[in-house]
């Protein structure tokens, strides 16, 4: 169908209409046409979906969404099938249908700037939960290398006295023990701190959902009312979601710090236990055990150390 169908003649005239009126910001709530009175129509489809995105159910609106353009292939009805999925949580889904609604002729100017937009915060989101990703397996794999390494230690080390063993007094930990403990209890700390961080980030991201929610209920009413106040309204909403969205940003930020940071440590001290406990020149009484029997539990937000030494 070309750019000049019924459908899409319509949309813009509605939503020039309606940015004219009441004075929305660009990244307003979800744009639709005005029903028509006519036999089942894709623009009778497009009205049901706006009216299941309303109520919040966006897999029922995305389905109708999708009925409507392989009626009429229109880019407008892929940015609102964008709008479903972002609110679903499904952001990758999100980003791909905003670049297919851009990249086609015939979307309205309003919109597009409203899909740039939404693309920029999207992809910016995005790459946060990679180089979160990205952090939080790093930690992991050098812990776990740590581990690794301690116990090939404990393996390698002599399980039998020496023929001729020489009486040594009973000595305690070394200087490399103690120092590995107190790197340690750093590591914890810091992992300790990471997870306030992250628990931090859970709950902004809880509130950023609400307001989120509220944003387009609030931006629908003023569209549905005409009314500058309630677009006044929307927009301060969106402009809270933006700034939760930069606190949640640094909160991730100083959480993969953390993390990393408390993993390192840790991964130190476990090295350092384990050089003074497994070295050969390390003096032991003859009634001391050969090796140290020691594990590491990890949990989310914890680690802990059991074990003989």
């Amino acid at each position: 169908m070309t750019s000049t169908s019924p459908l899409r003649r319509l949309l813009a005239a509605t939503l020039a209409a309606l940015v004219a009126a009441a004075a929305l910001p660009g990244g307003g709530a979800l744009l639709h046409p005005t029903p028509a009175a006519a036999e089942p129509s894709p623009e009778e489809l497009f009205q049901e979906g706006v009216r299941f995105f309303r109520d919040g159910r966006y897999n029922q609106a995305m389905t109708l969404f999708r009925k409507v353009f392989e009626r009429d292939p229109n880019p407008f009805v892929l940015f609102n099938i964008g709008r479903c999925y972002e609110e679903l949580g499904e952001l990758e889904d999100a980003e791909k249908y905003y670049q297919r609604s851009v990249g086609l002729e015939g979307l309205p100017r309003e919109a597009k700037v409203d899909a740039l937009q939404r693309l920029e915060r999207l992809q910016s989101q995005l790459k946060r939960r990679a180089e979160e990703r990205r952090v939080r397996g790093e930690a992991l794999m050098r812990i776990d290398r740590g581990v690794f390494a301690a116990r090939a230690a404990a393996d390698r080390s002599p399980t039998t006295a020496p023929a001729n063993p020489q009486p040594a007094a009973s000595s305690g930990p070394g200087w490399g023990t103690w120092t590995g403990i107190g790197l340690i209890t750093l590591g914890v700390a810091g992992l300790g701190v990471g997870g306030v961080f992250y628990s931090d980030v859970e709950d902004n991201l809880d509130r950023q959902r609400d307001l989120s929610t509220l944003y387009v209920q609030e931006g629908n009413e003023a569209i549905r009312t005409m009314n500058p106040a309630k677009a006044r309204s929307a927009q301060q909403t969106g402009a809270e979601v933006n700034a939760l969205a930069d606190t949640i940003e640094d909160d991730q930020l100083l959480s993969a710090a953390f993390f990393t940071a408390g993993g390192v440590l840790l991964l130190g001290g476990v090295a350092l236990i384990a050089i003074d406990l497994f070295s050969e020149d390390t003096p032991r009484s003859p009634d001391a055990p050969s090796a140290a029997s020691w594990r590491l539990n990890l949990a989310p937000g914890s680690v802990m150390l059991q074990g003989e030494f």
